[in-house]
Formats: structure tokens, C-alpha cells, sequence
């Protein structure tokens, strides 16, 4: 069984547009790095979420090389709107973990994102 939140925003998509909502604007470098998403990855998906005028891309003033991201108002109502259903979704799939195996959990999958501690 698929557990979506929305069927036509990803996961990483959702990451982006709450980095944004919660952040505010920030450089595409700074985004990809709190989003664990390579820059790679981060350019399309920006893409495709500025096509759906849910963030506005534009060049920094000083470094033209340097892009700024910030959220749009629709992309802020949809992230808001979504995220009582991804919290929906998160509780559901550790529903069967007690409390302190949740902890566990979650400080475990933060450790494989995050990367070996220097």
C-alpha cells in the first residue's frame, strides 16, 4: 500500500516548500544542504515547483551565479494545508513502535541523513 499526503507533491518536494515556509529565503546551496538533497537533485525539483508557482527562483544581487529561493503564497498554503496529513502519514507508519522505540528510530534515520559526525 502507497502512503501518500498528496499525490501530486513528493516527499522531498514537501521538504523543500517547509524549509522555505519555516526558514524563509535562503540560496539553493543552503536548501540543498538542510533538504540532504544533492544540488543535482535540487534544480529540477525547483523547477518543477516554480512551474507551479510554488516558489520563486531569482539570481542574488552581488554573485548572479548565486540563486535565492523563497516560497510563494500558494506553495505556503499547500505546505500548510499538507502538513496535518504527513503528520497523519508519519504516525501511521510508527504506530506499531513504543515510544522510546520511536526515539530510537527517528535518532537513527536523522544519523543516516545527517552523515558521520565530525
Amino acid at each position: 500500500m502507497r502512503r501518500s499526503a498528496h499525490q501530486d507533491l513528493t516527499g522531498p518536494q514537501f521538504t523543500v516548500l517547509s524549509l522555505l515556509h519555516t526558514r524563509g529565503t535562503m540560496d539553493q546551496g543552503m536548501l540543498a544542504t538542510l533538504a540532504s538533497l544533492d544540488k543535482s537533485t535540487l534544480a529540477p525539483l525547483l523547477d518543477r515547483l516554480q512551474r507551479r508557482e510554488l516558489v520563486d527562483v531569482v539570481k542574488g544581487d552581488s554573485d548572479r551565479r548565486r540563486k535565492l529561493v523563497s516560497i510563494t503564497q500558494s506553495g505556503r498554503e499547500l505546505a500548510t494545508g499538507l502538513a496535518p496529513a504527513v503528520i497523519a502519514v508519519s504516525d501511521q507508519m510508527l504506530a506499531h513502535f513504543t515510544p522510546r522505540e520511536r526515539d530510537q528510530f527517528l535518532a537513527l534515520l536523522r544519523r543516516a541523513v545527517q552523515g558521520p559526525q565530525r
